[in-house]
């Protein structure tokens, strides 16, 4: 099945604006549905799409290459306008589709953020501020942010943390306010699929599925396709260096490679909402059960020091 239909739980008339200020869906007259979206979650790609169907792709990609920049600072600059007009198309009947993402591969995603260069040398990006506070709470004191991290020690920390108060990228993909809404919901893992279906049904142009305008993206990661299953669990213990010489070989990492190991109890206890509403979990393991279990263990004294795998022989200074 490449949709689901999650019903709203709580009456849409007291749905207020402001609800809706936080990953702003995508929303324009022209267009015959709104869009729920989260970070990490084919989001760049699924704007571009929804510019190119509303005739404003080029200009925002003129605008500047990074199609956010002109979401956040043209399309929505009208911030309490936009919300206004976007709650009364909810309200008056305009459809609601989220696209979702296998909330495994979604945080290892986020996780190989912290990999970046920007991670060590913009302060203005959500993942240099985290960089450094992730360290400084796994070891217990500031240290070089040159240091690594493993995947399994950020998950533990992210298990100790209040996570409506962290950056919207490692935050889950459910969120309380959709709770006001009837949501269809499609998987970016089915995208194309999604894609022809949502075109066919509402009668918009079809989309070339190699556009490189709508499919390509700077900041996708090739993930290795000739390690096994030991090998790529092996790996998820070491941190990224910064600094890489040749080939890095990154994990695919998905529901599927973690399935019954530690990893998968980690991300159910953290994104465990998500697993089970958006149909990625395992149904023999209940994850309320599996997300308690972790929740109780996880204490700071059971967080290692992070390894400084590859590490550069000289510092890294920011430019």
């Amino acid at each position: 099945m490449i949709d689901s239909n999650i019903q709203a739980s709580q009456p849409m008339s007291k749905a207020k604006p402001g609800l809706l200020d936080f990953r702003k869906p995508l929303y324009h007259p022209d267009f015959p549905f709104v869009i729920f979206w989260s970070p990490k979650a084919g989001c760049t790609t699924v704007l571009k799409w929804f510019f190119a169907h509303v005739g404003l792709l080029d200009e925002a990609l003129k605008y500047n290459s990074w199609v956010h920049h002109y979401e956040k600072e043209v399309f929505k600059q009208d911030k309490q306008g936009y919300s206004e007009r976007l709650l009364a198309a909810l309200r008056a009947g305009v459809p609601a589709v989220k696209f979702v993402r296998d909330p495994y591969a979604r945080a290892y995603s986020s996780f190989l953020t912290f990999s970046e260069r920007l991670a060590l040398t913009n302060s203005n990006s959500w993942s240099y501020k985290y960089r450094r506070k992730i360290l400084a709470d796994l070891v217990g004191a500031e240290v070089s942010p040159e240091y690594t991290f493993s995947f399994r020690q950020y998950l533990r920390w992210l298990a100790t943390q209040q996570m409506d108060e962290l950056d919207s990228h490692m935050q889950g993909q459910y969120l309380p306010r959709d709770d006001y809404f009837d949501l269809r919901v499609f998987k970016i893992e089915q995208l194309n699929q999604a894609i022809s279906l949502l075109s066919s049904e509402y009668g918009l142009k079809p989309t070339e599925r190699n556009d490189p305008k709508i499919f390509e993206s700077r900041h996708h990661r090739v993930k290795s396709s000739t390690l096994n299953r030991r090998q790529s669990l092996a790996l998820l213990e070491f941190g990224i260096p910064l600094r890489k010489v040749g080939e890095v070989q990154f994990v695919k990492f998905d529901a599927e490679l973690a399935r019954g190991t530690k990893f998968d109890t980690l991300i159910q206890a953290v994104f465990g909402k998500d697993v089970e509403l958006y149909g990625y979990g395992d149904a023999s393991q209940p994850i309320a059960e599996a997300g308690s279990a972790v929740a109780s263990s996880v204490q700071k004294d059971d967080l290692s020091p992070p390894r400084q795998v590859g590490a550069a022989r000289n510092p890294v200074t920011a430019t």
